[in-house]
């Protein structure tokens, strides 16, 4: 049984409570204010529209559009639940607006038999304008902005989706949500879906706040758009993880590089096509992918059709043609593979080998 010094002592301390709260007796599903504490009317305002001791809760005021969902959520805790967690919007007096207030609410059936609901007011208007801001940022992001979550089976699934993906992949919001809403990596294209399997994976054990994939994503009419995401994770409480994957439309950037790279190829065989008419062969290739590009063969032999490609076996091949066994080896420790790598490093990116014009090649075949 409470003492008068121990209810004096709870008053004291529901009293210096931050949050405004309230101790309601029920009564065959109504409520009558009982106490409030000062930061009730600091959080509702003090005109007493709120806190009527003794009368009949009327939500009069309560938001008209938040009314309902209200009455629904406290019947539900009236009517069997133990807690109550709402938020909606409470009119203040004071500073003659609607505020967002979070309520949360506890039942309790004391040995008496009085119940009681204990009540927790919290003005979170605020946060849910900065909620509202990023919400309306995200949605008019171009390219649109994508929020999955690691499931520990390792399956991927997003928990939000911007309208702007929604318009780069030429679709409606509800069907975007319809195709990736049991896995983030449905639209992928095929060929690149592995790829971006083990972009992710890498990402994952990098270390690096960010990473970018490019790859193809299904548009609305099945054709595909190449789209850069930028991702970065989050790591929450108790190892859950999650992705914000913020992307761009490459459509128009790729246009872009191919344009470059064919005025650049264009020049390449401009330049070879100049070049002096007692060259045989020349041509440009990429050394890191191990493959030839371009070539003029003034031979006759057809050599890139016998040699193939594949830029280290080309090489190979033209120099068995090479006659003198220390002439063929100079020959391989220029244009090979590893020593081709090293010049690149060191930015040499023409070569030009004097022993060509040097050694004692053979007679290609069909010459």
């Amino acid at each position: 049984m409470m003492t008068t010094a121990m209810n004096k002592e709870l008053k004291s301390v529901l009293d210096g409570i931050p949050s405004g709260m309230c101790i309601y007796r029920v009564d065959q599903g109504r409520l009558y204010p009982l106490y409030h504490n000062p930061a009730f009317f600091k959080v509702l305002g003090s005109s007493g529209r709120h806190a009527q001791v003794m009368e009949q809760v009327d939500f009069i005021g309560v938001h008209e559009d938040d009314r309902a969902a209200l009455q629904l959520n406290l019947a539900g805790l009236l009517g069997g639940g133990e807690s109550l967690r709402h938020t909606c919007r409470l009119f203040h007096d004071e500073l003659g607006e609607y505020r967002w207030i979070c309520i949360e609410g506890s039942r309790r059936v004391h040995h008496d038999g009085t119940e009681l609901l204990y009540a927790v007011y919290s003005d979170v208007t605020e946060q849910r304008r900065m909620e509202q801001y990023f919400q309306n940022t995200l949605k008019n992001l171009p390219g649109g902005v994508v929020v999955v979550r690691y499931e520990k089976d390792g399956s991927i699934v997003p928990e939000y989706i911007s309208e702007g993906l929604a318009v780069t992949t030429g679709m409606t919001l509800k069907d975007t949500w319809e195709l990736y809403q049991e896995d983030a990596l449905t639209g992928v294209h095929p060929d690149d879906l592995e790829g971006v399997r083990r972009q992710l994976d890498a990402y994952l054990v990098s270390g690096k706040n960010h990473w970018e994939i490019e790859y193809r994503l299904l548009k609305g009419n099945g054709e595909y758009v190449w789209v850069k995401n930028t991702l970065s994770l989050i790591e929450h409480e108790g190892g859950e993880r999650k992705i914000y994957s913020t992307f761009n439309d490459m459509t128009k950037e790729r246009e872009e590089r191919a344009r470059v790279r064919q005025q650049y190829d264009d020049l390449l065989l401009r330049h070879h096509q100049r070049s002096d008419p007692n060259v045989l062969v020349t041509g440009h290739c990429n050394i890191t992918q191990d493959r030839i590009i371009q070539m003029s063969d003034q031979t006759g032999a057809g050599l890139l059709e016998a040699f193939g490609a594949v830029r280290e076996d080309f090489f190979i091949g033209l120099s068995t043609l090479v006659e003198d066994e220390e002439e063929r080896q100079s020959f391989r420790n220029t244009y090979l593979r590893a020593p081709a790598l090293a010049a690149f490093e060191r930015g040499e990116t023409k070569r030009t080998q004097d022993v060509l014009s040097s050694c004692r090649m053979k007679e290609p075949a069909g010459m």
